[in-house]
């Protein structure tokens, strides 16, 4: 640690603290997502801080990082853990947001912040804070998670006299909640550079008038110990690498109502867009029928859904199989398939089918390459109202 940077952790603790007051406890606040669902944000309690641990290494494990660090696919779970020991920490400003489906709580995100500094050409110090890690778990991911923490954050940042925010992250998503360029402010990173991921917000208009020609500083907390962080991740259970099915649990729905409603899937599929309640409804259904349904995984990720019936006869359906077009031509639907008739086969199911349009092509080149063959055409009324050519699709297992 820098002898400035104890400086200026002397400077927060006796000048900064006192003058940035938060009130004793925020109330949880109750924000309804464009998805139809209700989240609670609130601030992170003790017994949360595995749940939250956890959900932090789920959202960043990434395949491409484990060379990088060594043997783990993130650090930023062991960051969590590091982070709540230093006293640039603001434990007030350690959001998650909550939710519950069907019954189940989930922690669906969570962020934390600290305190940093500009310095500028004149000297001194100007507080700011910096945030990261900001985490939401890959089922709950683009649905507006991490953007209502966010704004919940700096709302009780704002009113406790916070001016402004810096970060590091994607050039493509923050710009979208306000941040910008940080060379906007005339503030450099403490190394003299600038560039796209480097990103910066007032809360305070005109706060950083007098950062111009200044270098941030944040906590050096953030220099991982790539060694402590491997030994941090052996606690955990290894990541499961390439394809794999999960079955369908609440959890899993707001992915699910995401997914069918992307409008490429919508117009392939011939949908309608839904809301969150359709598919907490179906999901009952589902159960009560006797229908088998997965979320085919890469890695982490969620990339598709399976739903399987027709166990009373010598036929299985696949009723449903989508896959996320970030995830095509990897070979995540002929996996679901290959699964779907191992499930059939362990029934005592002698044929497998599905129906699909004739106008959806890579649907039809998937069952094709797995070995089905067009046994039936006809016509059918999609959900939009429109009529279609409908093939069915067979295979003897």
């Amino acid at each position: 640690m820098t002898s400035e940077w104890n400086d200026f952790r002397d400077y927060y603790i006796s000048k900064v603290l006192p003058v940035h007051s938060f009130a004793s406890e925020e109330e949880p606040c109750n924000t309804r997502l464009q998805n139809g669902l209700t989240i609670t944000i609130r601030a992170e309690r003790p017994d949360d801080r595995g749940e939250v641990e956890n959900l932090t290494r789920r959202a960043f494990w990434k395949r491409e990082r484990i060379e990088q660090l060594g043997g783990i696919g993130c650090d930023e779970h062991f960051l969590c853990r590091k982070l709540r020991e230093v006293p640039e920490f603001i434990p007030e400003l350690d959001l998650v947001a909550e939710c519950e489906i069907l019954g189940n709580r989930y922690i669906a995100g969570n962020v934390m912040f600290t305190a940093g500094y500009v310095k500028p050409a004149s000297g001194g110090f100007i507080p700011v804070l910096i945030f990261g890690p900001l985490s939401v778990l890959p089922e709950f991911q683009r649905i507006g998670v991490g953007a209502a923490l966010l704004y919940r954050a700096e709302e009780i940042a704002r009113k406790s006299g916070w001016g402004a925010i810096f970060l590091y992250g994607h050039p493509w998503y923050y710009p979208q909640l306000g941040y910008a360029d940080a060379s906007v402010f005339g503030v450099t990173t403490h190394e003299g550079k600038n560039f796209p991921a480097f990103m910066a917000k007032e809360l305070i208009p005109g706060f950083l008038c007098t950062a111009a020609g200044g270098a941030f500083h944040y906590s050096p907390v953030y220099e991982i110990d790539q060694s402590l962080a491997r030994a941090f991740d052996r606690a955990y259970p290894p990541i499961t690498h390439g394809s794999q099915a999960r079955q369908l649990v609440p959890l899993h729905l707001p992915f699910l109502h995401r997914l069918m409603n992307r409008p490429e899937i919508l117009s392939a599929m011939h949908e309608r867009p839904t809301d969150f309640l359709v598919w907490e409804t179906a999901y009952k259904n589902w159960i009560d029928k006797g229908d088998l349904n997965y979320v085919i995984y890469t890695d982490e990720n969620p990339a598709g859904w399976l739903r399987l019936n027709g166990f009373k006869s010598d036929i299985g359906w696949i009723h449903a199989l989508v896959i996320d077009l970030q995830y095509a031509r990897q070979g995540i639907g002929r996996f679901a398939v290959g699964f779907a008739e191992q499930i059939f086969r362990e029934r005592g199911l002698r044929r497998a089918a599905i129906h699909t349009t004739e106008d959806n092509i890579p649907a039809r080149d998937c069952y094709e390459s797995c070995g089905y063959r067009i046994t039936k055409r006809g016509e059918c009324t999609t959900a939009d109202g429109s009529k279609r050519s409908r093939l069915t699709y067979e295979k003897e297992l």
